[in-house]
């Protein structure tokens, strides 16, 4: 009975540390089963440096997607010498200097 739990208990304990790895990857932005499978084919140790690697990356770049959804739409004119989007009360093209009131 001893050596049956000896034996199991390292398995047991590779697949719960890749289930918390999958909880700390989706914490960090990463998809669960994504961060799971690895620590859990390529070991506890790859799955943390995954993690370390890509998960404030990923974070990073949710929050500038999420920043950029939030943020209004600002009306534009377009330039009839470029075509470059400008801000509307701008008197002047950006791009090219061409006066956008005349």
């Amino acid at each position: 009975m001893t050596s049956m739990v000896s034996t199991h208990l390292p398995i047991l304990l590779w697949i719960l540390v890749s289930f918390l790895f999958g909880f700390i990857g989706e914490e960090r932005g990463l998809k669960y089963w994504k961060t799971f499978l690895i620590s859990l084919f390529l070991t506890p140790i790859v799955g943390y440096i995954y993690i370390h690697k890509n998960g404030t990356k990923q974070q990073i770049v949710k929050q500038t997607n999420q920043n950029i959804k939030k943020k209004k739409h600002v009306p534009t004119w377009k330039c009839p010498e470029c075509g470059e989007e400008n801000p509307r009360g701008t008197h002047i093209c950006s791009s090219c200097g061409n006066d956008l009131m005349a």
